[in-house]
């Protein structure tokens, strides 16, 4: 992972946080507004100091959707589809039962 200003580079995905946009290979790739604010919020806790890097269910809840739960699922779930990612076998967001989600250093 390596921030650049405003955007971050993680594998072979770029995030622009003023755009809210994210390229794979310089390519966009289509995500919807509130996945990309979710997207956005657990890449920003990636790596602090003194914090587990997690984005609490609750941290997200600020944001409008609806019933809540379906919402935020489904929103990962797109997340996760443009990224190419499993929660099985998570390559970038790390699913912590009943605490959160959590991006994964190191790619």
């Amino acid at each position: 992972m390596e921030r650049l200003g405003l955007n971050m580079r993680f594998g072979d995905f770029e995030a622009d946080f003023r755009t809210q946009e994210l390229r794979k290979q310089g390519v966009r790739v289509k995500m919807p507004r509130q996945s990309f604010q979710i997207l956005q919020k657990i890449t920003g806790a990636a790596g602090r100091v003194g914090d587990p890097g997690r984005v609490t269910p609750g941290a997200l809840a600020r944001r409008p959707f609806g019933d809540f739960d379906h919402g935020l699922n489904n929103s990962v779930k797109r997340i996760r589809d443009a990224l190419g990612d499993s929660p099985d076998a998570p390559r970038y967001i790390e699913t912590l039962p009943r605490l959160g989600y959590r991006f994964v250093l190191g790619h």
